[in-house]
C-alpha cells in the first residue's frame, strides 16, 4: 500500500512503506488510501514498528595506539627537554653561542626535579599498553 507524507505545507507520495521511512519520523504526518485523514506516523502500527527502531549504543573510541596515554608522553618528552636546556643554562646560548645566563641553585633544583618526573612519567606511560 502507498503511503503520502506532507511536511505542512505539501504532500509528497506516493512511497513505498520502505521508502517512506527513509524520509520520515514518527512525528511526520503520513496519509494511505483507506485514512479519513492525515495522522502522525506514530499512530499507524506497521510505521510506528518501522521507525520505533531502537538506537544503538554509544561509539566507543578506542585509540590504535600500543601506549595507554600518547598525551602524557609527548608532555613528559617536553618537560624532559625543557629541564634539561634550563640546566645547561641555555636561554639564548643557542642563538648567541655564549652563556649569558646562569641558574640559581633553586632553579637547578627546580630543574632536577621536573627531569625526574619526566622521565618516570617517560617509563610508566611506555609500560601501560
Amino acid at each position: 500500500m502507498d503511503y503520502y507524507y506532507s511536511d505542512g505545507q505539501n504532500k509528497y507520495g506516493p512511497f513505498s512503506i520502505n521508502d517512506l521511512c527513509k524520509k520520515i519520523n514518527l512525528n511526520t504526518l503520513v496519509w494511505r488510501e483507506g485514512m479519513s485523514n492525515w495522522e502522525p506516523a506514530s499512530n499507524i502500527d506497521e510505521l510506528k514498528k518501522k521507525l520505533s527502531v531502537s538506537t544503538p549504543p554509544p561509539i566507543i573510541y578506542q585509540k590504535n595506539s600500543k601506549y595507554k596515554d600518547d598525551g602524557l608522553l609527548t608532555l613528559s618528552i617536553i618537560g624532559l627537554l625543557a629541564s634539561l636546556w634550563f640546566l645547561t643554562g641555555g636561554t639564548y646560548a643557542f642563538l648567541t653561542n655564549t652563556y649569558i645566563y646562569e641558574a640559581t641553585p633553586i632553579q637547578i633544583l627546580v630543574s632536577l626535579y621536573s627531569l625526574a618526573f619526566s622521565i618516570v612519567a617517560i617509563v610508566k606511560s611506555r609500560k601501560s599498553k
